[in-house]
Formats: structure tokens, sequence, C-alpha cells
């Protein structure tokens, strides 16, 4: 899987779970923007999770901030 195509698969499952449309979900953008606070990104980690198979620390979520960050977890447990 490319990086592009983890990126995108993030920002889908991110747009999902916030209920709002995945234009607006760019890898540079603050997920404070979204109003996600720390139960919200615990909810974001499960969901990435299931999405991609992977196993991510409850921890991680203090680590994400930007979609991008999301993306970069994913890309590490991926491979």
């Amino acid at each position: 899987m490319t990086d592009q195509q983890i990126t995108e698969r993030v920002r889908k499952v991110i747009a999902n779970e916030l209920d709002i449309d995945d234009r607006f979900v760019a890898p540079h953008a603050r997920l404070e923007r979204f109003g996600v606070d720390s139960l919200d990104k615990l909810k974001l980690l499960m969901d990435l999770e299931a999405e991609f198979d992977v196993e991510l620390s409850d921890t991680a979520g203090g680590e994400m901030r930007t979609v991008s960050d999301a993306a970069n977890l994913v890309r590490a447990a991926v491979a």
C-alpha cells in the first residue's frame, strides 16, 4: 500500500467518524479544527485499527495533532 493510499483511507476514516465531508480533511488539517477531543481521538484510533487491521498504542492519540500524524501512525504500524 502506498503512502498516498494510506493517507486517503485515513482521511476517509476521520471524515466518517466526525461526520464531515472528506474534502475538508486535508493532510495538514489540525484535528482540533474539527472539535476533536481526547475521547474522539480514542475512537479514531479504534476506527483506524479496524480499517487497517493493525494495533495502535492508546497513547498514540496524544501524538495525533493533524491528519498527517494519524496517517504516519498507521504507516508505521503497517510497515
